[in-house]
């Protein structure tokens, strides 16, 4: 589903319906905006547990991303996974991690200019 900033928000007002999202456009100031209006609204929803990780470090190690969101935090949240610095060229195996279900944890992906095209993009909008 693609949305502005605005609706995004406003659709997380009563439920998290969504685990995974993607936030990506040429403006890193709106991305910035965009994803700590995100992540503060997710935390006012569910319990969770943010952490952060560089996509130069994920694409390496993609147990890291997978365990943390399959996980639960110290005092029994989930787990909030934001993987920034995402560009054109993905690994297949983070492909492959960004096509699995999320049941427990929440995924966020900060990416810069997306063609239309693009791979993560096309996962994270069809859901395939």
């Amino acid at each position: 589903m693609k949305l502005n900033p605005d609706q995004l928000i406003a659709s997380l007002a009563n439920e998290l319906k969504c685990r995974k999202f993607l936030i990506f456009g040429p403006e890193e100031s709106v991305i910035e905006t965009t994803s700590t209006s995100l992540i503060n609204n997710i935390k006012k929803m569910i319990d969770v547990d943010v952490q952060q990780i560089d996509y130069a470090v994920a694409k390496n190690d993609i147990a890291l991303v997978r365990d943390g969101l399959k996980s639960k935090s110290l005092f029994g949240g989930s787990k909030l996974i934001i993987v920034s610095g995402i560009g054109g060229n993905i690994s297949k195996e983070f492909i492959e991690l960004c096509k699995e279900p999320i049941k427990n944890g929440v995924l966020i992906l900060l990416a810069g200019e997306l063609g239309k095209t693009s791979q993560i993009r096309e996962i994270i909008v069809t859901g395939k």
